[in-house]
């Protein structure tokens, strides 16, 4: 049987991939890495890598139950390694982001450039 720890980890390194591509999806349908190359052509390099990393660390820090047999315990860690995750896509896309303000060349975003199939409970 996988230990515990070790599907944390890679829980946190799909996830942290997933996270990434959530974001990478919104810029490429509104058609923001043409509005400001400059600002994501280093970042785009770089991201993938460190959003798996950080999900790697996310699950590194959680602490695993040790000696618990009931299964809730044992789901802890997963439910609060997802919550951790989505704070990680919600921190991506408000950071990077989609460049507010500039005109969405392929013309399905509005002016904020997020969107319509973002989820509206994760602002951005």
């Amino acid at each position: 049987m996988i230990p515990l720890r070790a599907r944390l980890v890679g829980v946190g390194a799909v996830g942290g991939y997933v996270s990434w591509k959530l974001a990478d999806a919104a810029r490429e349908y509104c058609g923001s890495y043409e509005i400001s190359e400059t600002l994501l052509d280093t970042e785009t390099v770089l991201e993938p890598f460190v959003s798996i990393v950080v999900g790697v660390a996310l699950a590194l820090v959680i602490r695993v139950p040790t000696r618990s047999d009931s299964w809730a315990w044992r789901l802890a860690p997963f439910v609060l390694l997802m919550l951790l995750l989505m704070g990680m896509v919600w921190i991506q896309m408000a950071w990077l982001g989609t460049p507010a303000g500039g005109t969405s060349d392929s013309g399905r975003c509005a002016v904020s450039n997020v969107p319509a199939w973002w989820p509206g409970w994760m602002p951005v």
